[in-house]
This record gives structure tokens, sequence and C-alpha cells, in this order.
């Protein structure tokens, strides 16, 4: 179930996320911040000296971006049979904690150095804060991934499935979760001028 759940499925997405990487890489490369500065604020344009500063900043913004895109792609590659390796040790380990579940609680009890009725409130806690990280964030923040996935899509928001997965790793976070991705984009559409998708997406994400 795992290799045709979750192993198949990003077999067949790095590829595609790689893709649209890139393509991401190259629009933010080719954004002219000190333009969009100068379209919010004029009088920007009327001092040669912060005209001066804008360009740089510009520059600076390019090889940022350059760096940090270079950066996951070596970082990825570098670490690609350790995360390999982690997921068969995560497989293994998994498998048989499952296998041997009740063997493993009563060793525990047997060691627990404290009256029975401690290690049964001990299991309960233990039970609901499993069953809070789990539904309370994976699972919620996998359906706000999903739900914004399908809203980019809809919309045609580009390079959907790269912001759809994006989406999905803030959505764990509490209070901001998506919103750290979509604002974002939303603004950049803003600025691009694309007002239209840019109100249906504000709209959609609220």
């Amino acid at each position: 179930v795992s290799i045709f759940v979750i192993v198949i499925p990003l077999m067949v997405m790095i590829p595609l996320k790689a893709n649209q990487l890139f393509n991401v890489y190259f629009s933010l490369r080719d954004v002219d911040i000190a333009s969009i500065i100068v379209k919010f604020i004029p009088s920007f344009a009327q001092s040669p000296q912060m005209a001066t500063e804008l360009l740089a900043l510009s520059s600076h913004f390019r090889a940022s971006i350059t760096n940090f895109v270079l950066s996951i792609f070596e970082g990825s590659f570098t670490r690609l049979p350790q995360l390999l390796f982690g997921a068969v040790i995560f497989l293994f380990t998994f498998f048989f904690g499952m296998l041997e579940s009740d063997k493993f609680k009563n060793y525990f009890s047997i060691i627990f150095p404290f009256p029975k009725e401690y290690g049964d409130k001990f299991y309960d806690k233990f039970n609901q804060v499993t069953d809070s990280v789990i539904y309370g964030h994976f699972l919620i923040g996998l359906a706000q991934g999903l739900v914004a996935g399908a809203g980019y899509y809809i919309l045609g928001v580009p390079q959907a499935l790269l912001l759809t997965v994006l989406t999905t790793i803030v959505g764990i976070l509490p209070v901001l979760g998506p919103s750290l991705i979509w604002v974002p984009i939303d603004l950049y559409l803003f600025v691009q001028g694309n007002t239209g998708l840019a109100m249906a997406l504000l709209i959609y994400g609220l």
C-alpha cells in the first residue's frame, strides 16, 4: 500500500515538480523588482541615488533566487541515497512495530516503574496525542493542500503541481498554514497585472 500510495506517485511527480521548479525559477529571475517598486512609489524614480539602489536590489534578488534554486537541487541529489535508506528503515521499523505491537506493549508494562493504573493513563494519553497529531495536523494539512491544489488547477494558476505540494507541506502549520503559499502567489498575480485571476484566487483562498 505504501509503495502504490506514496512511492509510485512520488516517482511520477518528482520530474514534474522539478520542471515546474525550473519554470518558477526563470519567472522569478526575470522579475524586475525596481520597476515594481517604482510602479507603487513613483517618487523613487526621481532620485538618481534611489534608482541606483533599486538596480542593485534587483541584481541581489536575482542572485539570491539563483543560489536558492541551485541549493535545492544540490541538496536533493546529495541527500537522495540518505533519504532512500531512511525510507527503507522506516518501512521495516513501521511494519515490525505494528506486527509486534502487543509484545512491545506487554514488555513496556513490565519495565514501567509505576503502578498499572498509571500505565493505563499513559497509554490513553499517548493515544490521544497520536490521534491529535495525525488528525489535527497531517490529515488536515493534506486536506487543505488538496483543496488548494484543486483551486490552482481550476483557476489555471501556473505551476499548480509544485504549489499544491508546497501548500500541503505548510498546511500542517497552525493559524497561517496554506496562506503562506497562496497569499504571495496572489500578490504576484496582482503585480503582474493578472487582476481577474488574482481576485478569483483571493476569494477562493479566503
